[in-house]
């Protein structure tokens, strides 16, 4: 990111290190990251994602709620049961998302 900061495909990479910082628990880095990649891309869902994970891990329940009604609104399959059905190695992890898309109010 450093090399290219122009790269088109910027918000791609930032929303891979909102996930990394996510998974170490960095929820501050998370959501700086998540921010920039909105910024690039405002209707990218990737960079949405990880925003609302970032800020019910900061305990932002208000903010994470708003963001959760942001996503559902553009992408109305994003559930709790689509998340479980995403495969993933790191189950714990995934674990995680789905209590914080709960507790954003992301449906069943």
């Amino acid at each position: 990111m450093r090399l290219s900061p122009l790269d088109p495909q910027m918000a791609h990479l930032q929303s891979g290190l909102a996930l990394a910082c996510l998974r170490a628990e960095k929820y501050d880095e998370a959501l700086a990251a998540a921010l920039r990649a909105s910024r690039e891309r405002p209707d990218y869902q990737q960079a949405q994602r990880p925003a609302l994970f970032s800020l019910v891990g900061l305990g932002r329940l208000a903010e994470a709620k708003a963001v959760a009604e942001r996503v559902r609104a553009s992408s109305p399959g994003f559930t709790v049961s689509w998340f479980r059905s995403v495969p993933f190695k790191d189950q714990p992890f995934k674990a995680r998302c789905i209590a914080a898309m709960r507790a954003a109010g992301i449906p069943e």
